[in-house]
């Protein structure tokens, strides 16, 4: 964050490329503007979560829940988009700065001017006197739909089985006439095997992995099972 001429408001976030030399020394090239996520007012404190390619800034602009906000722009190779509030609980009408997100991405950290809970204190305090750090965990909601087919035609009635590498499922009822009413719930960081299967038909089974994903996602998947059919053997004698 800089003040810099040449910016689009006061401090603005700029970004800077890595090189480094053949003895291993880095160097920087001349810094950018990052004109998709600055605005005439003051934007702070950037963090980059290269396994989500996301922004994470402060920004005093309006509107917002009250002083420094905290925001997240998702880069897209090419610029930055979907620049949007964390909203309450994260933000409070007190400044709130130096957002970080752990490497799995379910756990947040910054720092917050907020009034304590349950704290009542003078003029000084209620103007957030002094910054404190804040530990957050963050929701990632997964939903799996899945469908059955055999052939063309919708399979009713199929059970699945899903296996995690943090704890074994159990067989359940799945209704597949049609979209789930009630699709999968998924934890995040994960390693799914799922196995789909019903009276008299093969057994279909496919993964599904979770590491990745960085936001509440809805996820879908269409399997086919085939009949069981008898297989006949002839024994003869040598």
């Amino acid at each position: 964050a800089s003040n810099r001429p040449g910016g689009k408001g006061q401090m603005d976030i700029w970004s800077a490329t890595i090189i480094k030399d053949g003895d291993g020394y880095l160097s920087y090239e001349d810094p950018i503007n990052v004109s998709q996520v600055n605005s005439s007012t003051d934007e702070i404190s950037p963090y980059f979560h290269s396994k989500c390619n996301t922004l994470y800034f402060s920004s005093d602009r309006k509107p917002s829940i009250g002083g420094f906000d905290i925001y997240q722009a998702t880069y897209n190779g090419r610029g930055y988009e979907r620049i949007t509030s964390l909203g309450y609980p994260i933000n409070s009408s007190f400044d709130d700065v130096d957002f970080f997100r752990s490497g799995t991405g379910d756990k947040a950290y910054f720092a917050s001017k907020r009034l304590p809970e349950g704290e009542i204190g003078g003029e000084e305090i209620v103007k957030g006197c002094c910054l404190d750090i804040y530990e957050a965990d963050l929701e990632i909601p997964i939903d799996l739909d899945v469908v059955v087919y055999c052939g063309e035609a919708p399979v009713t009635e199929a059970n699945y089985k899903m296996e995690s590498m943090l704890s074994k499922g159990t067989e359940m009822l799945v209704d597949t006439s049609g979209q789930l009413d009630a699709p999968i719930r998924l934890k995040p960081n994960e390693e799914y095997q799922f196995y789909i299967s019903k009276t008299g038909y093969t057994t279909s089974k496919f993964p599904v992995l979770t590491n990745d994903v960085c936001e509440p996602t809805q996820l879908s998947e269409r399997v086919y099972i085939r009949p069981l059919q008898n297989l006949i053997i002839d024994v003869r004698k040598r």
